[in-house]
């Protein structure tokens, strides 16, 4: 099979996309939300907004950082080989700032999304995106946070208060949403837990209408740390996201298993 090589107009959109990301670095490592950011000092004292916190400059974000080290790792596949270096160092910065700004409990605080949960989930999916391995320590401290704040009935859920406070406030019941975006993680990291994922895969399928949709529950997004935000499409790809994921690592482990099983038949 001949692979598919981009022609130069696809060539010159990709290093056009790769030099916008790259003038979005922060000096810290890190991405944010529009552009890189230009003060050196805070503004927020000067913020008119009644409804808008922590608005006044650009931040480095976790899901902005995770989002761009995802994409130029997966642009310096395509890319000429003197734009690698570039790159490259882009990704080891980017790197650097989601592991230095892991909380000690292994979690990232979210700011597009609630939580924590939301947070930890592009953590991880950014280290995943540089390369870190299954058992890296910053991917199972992350995991060992989302494990234990796995509800009986299998899910998860984050109470979107925290935001104002900026601590990890528990829901009263499991949201949906936010147990597709821990589940994502801990298959992203590939976590050996498939006990506690199999229970949160279970409220998935359990929470699913004869209609196939998922309920509508608490909002899940949030801007700025402070306005609830709704994105209705969440309650529905996050969880289809979810649930492709655990049948790509389920029949990953049926393959790994079956030659075992196989070679204890033949010798029993």
């Amino acid at each position: 099979m001949i692979e598919a090589r981009p022609d130069a107009a696809d060539t010159t959109m990709l290093r056009d996309a790769v030099d916008f990301m790259l003038r979005g670095q922060n000096r810290d490592g890190g991405f944010g939300s529009y552009e890189a950011r230009r003060s050196r000092i805070g503004l927020e004292w000067l913020n008119p907004a009644e409804m808008f916190g922590d608005s006044m400059t650009e931040h480095s974000f976790v899901e902005c950082t995770a989002s761009c080290l995802a994409a130029l790792a997966a642009c310096r596949e395509h890319s000429a080989p003197a734009t690698n270096g570039e790159m490259t160092r882009a990704i080891s910065r980017a790197e650097e700032w989601l592991r230095r700004t892991q909380a000690s409990d292994g979690s990232w605080r979210g700011v597009w999304g609630i939580q924590f949960i939301y947070g930890t989930l592009f953590g991880v999916r950014g280290l995943v995106a540089a390369g870190a391995r299954p058992g890296d320590p910053a991917l199972r401290l992350a995991c060992r946070w989302l494990l234990d704040r796995q509800r009986a009935d299998g899910g998860w859920g984050e109470h979107y208060s925290g935001c104002l406070t900026g601590r990890y406030v528990p829901h009263e019941e499991s949201q949906v949403i936010q147990t597709a975006w821990a589940l994502i993680a801990l298959l992203a990291a590939e976590d050996s837990n498939w006990t506690a994922i199999s229970r949160g895969v279970q409220f998935l399928v359990d929470a699913q209408g004869t209609d196939g949709a998922w309920p509508r529950q608490h909002m899940a997004g949030v801007f700025f740390r402070t306005a609830l935000l709704e994105y209705a499409l969440y309650r529905d790809y996050f969880p289809l996201q979810a649930l492709g994921l655990y049948e790509q690592r389920r029949r990953a482990r049926m393959d790994l298993m079956t030659p075992t099983l196989l070679a204890a038949d033949a010798t029993g």
